[in-house]
């Protein structure tokens, strides 16, 4: 956002802007307010523990914190502070506390303001209960207390817990109805925080009904509230009025500079979202020159109040050096020992992958040593299938030759015509049936070559039945007039189809045909 306002700039710096500069910054004149103050200060100055003296500068203080002369109160608070730390003025003590640790809030040192408030708040809580305005003080006690949870801890509902017990206390006294319904507008905000909208705005409600006709200080931080409360439930409009309310009360009033930055960035993020980017960059203009004039590291005006909390943080550097000067012993030792506890778990977790690697990569190799076996096994049964069957085709075609023999013999003999019909019947039942043999013969094979086939086949789609059938035989060792006896063919059909599969199997001449079909299915296809 701040960069596509930035561009804008460009053309939007000379432009009238509908938000003029903060009244703060438009004279160098010194405040009115502080002039009287300080001057009734004088005046009194003769008893500087009198009660009056240190109320007017209780006042001069709430009136520099609220224009941002934050330096200038801080002085004077620790100087009230040193001369009331044995006073027996309780409210006093109270109202310096909560001074001193809502402009530690104000300056982002939470935790500062959080160890103030603790470390005073049981004697000062204590104290308060032995006073005629007991009730009073207490509820200042609270309603700090309510602000130091909701904003330096965060803790809501301890913030709310206090706030109700206050609000509660404050019921007891009717008189002093301004100081419970600044209880209930904190109640308020600490809802819109919750996202408790309902309750929020039950708390807002019944205090804009009571002091709209009014013009008391409370309705400044009522439309700041209600401004963040809008914001949160994404009511734009609404948000942007009660900013805008709130804006103008501070203006009038000089007050709650710290206030104003804030209401200046809510505004201009939503101006942003309505596109309404000249409103947008002139408030966020503002609010950082203003941001940059109180709490930037260069501002003339609490150059002092940064030394002060530099000299501070160097005190506490020091102590800190100390402490770690005691620890370092105990710092060395819990390092040597987490170190030496750290290399232990990784020489066992070391040993025990090593070990894991180790017993692994023997399986591996019993299991590769196994299935090497088995492969062998199975060749070597395969083999001697095959040689079975080998043997079992070569009784086969000895039988067929026999046969053969046998019919050509009973040709040549001569037989007189009443046992001519007998030899012929006789030389018919001798007729060899190739074709049967060899579907016996390719179901055997195919049994024990189960895949030998369809590699074949797969690889050299264009291989016939009887190509297929010569290669069989050929893988087997049968030669050429073996082949021919058993197919029925003659040996010339058979070395045709043999170098016809030569050229189909796409063999050079340095390849043995018969080795090539021996060691075919051991090959990676």
């Amino acid at each position: 956002m701040i960069t596509l306002l930035l561009c804008y700039s460009v053309k939007t710096h000379s432009i009238n802007s509908p938000y003029p500069d903060s009244k703060i910054f438009k004279s160098t004149k010194k405040d009115s307010t502080i002039l009287v103050l300080e001057n009734a200060i004088e005046t009194s100055s003769n008893i500087k523990t009198n009660k009056k003296h240190i109320q007017l500068k209780i006042q001069l203080i709430e009136r520099m914190s609220g224009i941002g002369e934050y330096h200038k109160a801080y002085q004077l608070l620790n100087e009230l502070t040193s001369n009331l730390k044995n006073s027996e003025f309780t409210n006093l003590k109270v109202e310096l506390l909560s001074k001193l640790s809502i402009l530690y809030l104000i300056l982002d040192q939470n935790k500062k303001a959080n160890d103030l408030f603790y470390s005073n708040f049981d004697s000062l809580y204590i104290e308060a209960k032995q006073k005629k305005d007991s009730i009073k003080i207490t509820r200042k006690l609270l309603r700090l207390q309510a602000s130091i949870e909701s904003n330096a801890n965060e803790n809501y509902l301890k913030a709310e817990k206090v706030l109700l017990q206050s609000i509660a206390i404050n019921s007891y006294n009717k008189q002093d109805s301004l100081s419970g319904d600044y209880c209930k507008l904190y109640l308020g905000e600490l809802y819109t925080k919750m996202y408790l909208f309902d309750k929020a705005e039950t708390q807002f409600l019944e205090i804009e009904k009571k002091y709209t006709a009014t013009n008391q200080h409370i309705l400044t931080l009522l439309y700041f509230y209600k401004g963040q409360f809008y914001h949160k439930k994404k009511n734009t409009e609404s948000s942007i009025e009660y900013f805008e309310k709130s804006l103008q009360k501070m203006d009038s009033q000089n007050q709650h500079i710290d206030l104003t930055i804030k209401t200046m960035e809510s505004l201009s993020e939503l101006y942003f979202q309505k596109e309404d980017y000249k409103n947008a960059y002139a408030l966020l203009s503002r609010s950082k020159t203003l941001n940059e004039q109180l709490f930037g590291s260069r501002s003339e005006q609490n150059k002092e109040l940064f030394d002060i909390r530099d000299e501070h943080s160097k005190e506490l550097q020091k102590q800190k050096m100390m402490l770690l000067k005691k620890e370092k012993n105990v710092l060395v030792f819990k390092s040597a020992l987490y170190i030496s506890v750290l290399i232990a778990i990784i020489l066992m977790l070391l040993f025990y992958f090593i070990r894991k690697n180790k017993l692994e990569n023997t399986k591996q190799q019993l299991l590769k040593a196994t299935q090497e076996i088995e492969i062998k096994n199975k060749e070597e049964v395969l083999e001697l299938k095959n040689r079975e069957l080998l043997s079992s085709a070569m009784q086969v075609i000895e039988k067929d030759g026999m046969l053969e023999d046998i019919k050509k013999q009973l040709k040549a003999l001569e037989f007189n015509k009443e046992n001519s019909p007998y030899i012929k019947q006789i030389i018919q039942s001798l007729k060899i049936n190739r074709s049967k043999k060899w579907e016996e013969f390719n179901t055997h094979f195919t049994t024990l070559n189960h895949n030998y086939f369809n590699l074949l086949k797969q690889r050299y789609p264009t291989l016939t039945k009887t190509d297929l059938k010569i290669c069989a035989f050929i893988k087997l060792g049968f030669s050429s007039k073996e082949i021919a006896q058993i197919t029925g063919l003659g040996v010339d059909s058979v070395n045709t189809t043999r170098s016809r599969l030569r050229k189909k199997l796409e063999l050079n001449r340095s390849i043995v045909l018969i080795n090539f079909l021996q060691n075919f299915d051991n090959k990676d296809f």
